[in-house]
């Protein structure tokens, strides 16, 4: 994940490259052990994974077809993947981050659903909201659903963008089977 930021405008945006981490995990295991696990070039990493894009003003792109599956368990076959390199060090303090956690506190369905031509549905939530689409659809093999999302509607009700500047604003899936899928 890296974040587009400017200072004022979105549109005046600084990129910090490729996703970085830093972290250290204190682990207490159910034997009562305690381990810490350090971030370092023995962690495999890799850029093939789904997440193709990501970014708080543009969106994300998910390609199922990337699906690397089950690597978070124990067992996994990493051995395509190269070793993670070591970046500079931050020249600040490092301070755990003090804000709230974001959590699930209410889910939303749409007031209306229109369908303004062939291609396009306009889903109106009701009320400008923050929060995380979760659709189920069924699609083929390579096909991409885009989402486009905005805070209003124009008196003809498709999607009013204007203040959005040059943020895409926009979802995209692309399924990799016929299967239905919740994302």
């Amino acid at each position: 994940y890296c974040p587009r930021h400017g200072i004022d405008d979105p549109s005046n945006t600084v990129n910090y490259g490729l996703p970085r981490v830093i972290c250290q995990l204190h682990l207490k295991l159910e034997n009562g052990e305690e381990k810490v696990v350090c971030s370092d070039e023995s962690w495999p990493a890799t850029d093939q994974g789904p997440i193709r894009e990501n970014n708080d003003y543009d969106g994300e792109a998910y390609d199922a077809r990337m699906e690397l599956g089950p690597w978070s368990l124990p067992g996994y076959d990493s051995s395509s993947w190269y070793s993670a390199e070591a970046g500079e060090a931050p020249q600040r303090v490092l301070r755990a981050n003090q804000s709230v956690p974001q959590r699930v506190t209410q889910e939303l369905a749409p007031i209306t659903m229109t369908h303004p031509d062939d291609d396009c549905f306009v889903i109106d939530m009701g009320q400008n909201m923050v929060g995380v689409v979760e659709f189920r659809l069924r699609g083929r093999p390579g096909q991409t659903v885009q989402l486009r999302h905005a805070e209003n509607l124009h008196e003809d009700g498709s999607i009013d963008v204007a203040n959005m500047r040059s943020a895409k604003v926009t979802d995209r899936y692309t399924f990799k089977d016929f299967r239905t899928v919740v994302w």
